[in-house]
């Protein structure tokens, strides 16, 4: 999953937060250096991916988009699945999606000087840019994707990922609307488990 859905995955636990927030943007020395609580969102993040990954929906769903994108399907797929989670975010989450996004600027502000350097970089850009609340809005969604294809010197081709999204749009949002409820309750489960003193 992407950035979005691992945020709400964190069933606002701060130390969850940060530390699901980071993961893709620390190496394994830097986990280990961040305070133990963050620790435990790393350890949630990998388990949110790795239940993801082996999720015949989420397949499913990629397979729309591998014939064009092989390999890169999968993050295409994290990344519209957030566009899916901002369009209804509401129906998972009692507050409004401003207002979380807002929150979470206010929780990273807070601990960005202990923050390793891309990931005080990457945070500037996702604000200033406002990817969280953007991803709802199709022609934001292509924005992120061109910026993504730059970032593999245009390789990836994911510039006009979403074109695949509208012409599958019903189809993929069923896909979503199977995977996701049963994601949070598994999710949910392990952190009750996990972490019963953070949620």
């Amino acid at each position: 999953m992407n950035i979005l859905a691992h945020l709400h995955l964190s069933f606002g636990s701060d130390d969850l937060i940060i530390g699901n927030f980071v993961t893709d943007l620390c190496t394994s020395k830097q986990w280990k250096e961040l305070p133990s609580a963050f620790q435990k969102g790393v350890e949630l993040h990998h388990f949110i991916d790795n239940t993801t990954d082996s999720h015949p929906v989420f397949r499913a769903t990629k397979s729309i988009f591998s014939p064009k994108y092989n390999h890169y399907s999968g993050v295409i797929v994290d990344i519209v699945y957030d566009h899916f989670l901002a369009r209804k975010f509401n129906d998972y989450h009692n507050v409004e999606l401003n207002k979380f996004v807002s929150d979470f600027y206010q929780l990273m502000d807070s601990n960005i000087g202990e923050m390793p350097e891309r990931v005080v970089y990457y945070y500037g850009l996702l604000r200033k840019y406002n990817w969280l609340t953007n991803y709802h809005d199709l022609n934001e969604l292509a924005k992120v994707f061109k910026g993504m294809d730059g970032r593999t010197k245009f390789k990836s081709g994911m510039s006009n990922a979403t074109d695949v999204l509208v012409d599958n749009y019903i189809k993929i949002e069923e896909y979503f609307d199977q995977f996701y409820p049963e994601l949070f309750s598994k999710t949910k489960k392990y952190c009750e488990g996990r972490f019963p003193n953070l949620i």
